[in-house]
C-alpha cells in the first residue's frame, strides 16, 4: 500500500489497482486526500499512464471534478 510520504504535497499522485480496477489517489489544493477511478467521465480513457507524478496546470483546467 502507499504512504502518505508519496502524496505528501498538493496535486501529487499515485495510481493503484484494487480489486482490478486502477484508482487515483491525490492531495488536493486543500490538503485533502482524495480517489477516483482512473477513468476520464467523458472519454472513458485512462487519466494518469504514471504509477505517481503531480498533476500538471493542463489537467486541472481539463478536469476540474478532481478538485486540485
Amino acid at each position: 500500500m502507499a504512504a502518505q510520504n508519496d502524496i505528501a504535497k498538493p496535486s501529487e499522485y499515485i495510481t493503484l489497482d484494487i480489486g482490478g480496477e486502477s484508482v487515483i489517489i491525490l492531495r488536493n489544493s486543500k490538503g485533502i486526500l482524495k480517489a477516483f477511478f482512473n477513468v476520464c467521465r467523458h472519454r472513458g480513457t485512462r487519466i494518469c499512464q504514471n504509477n505517481k507524478g503531480n498533476f500538471s496546470k493542463t489537467i486541472k483546467v481539463r478536469l476540474p471534478w478532481l478538485d486540485l
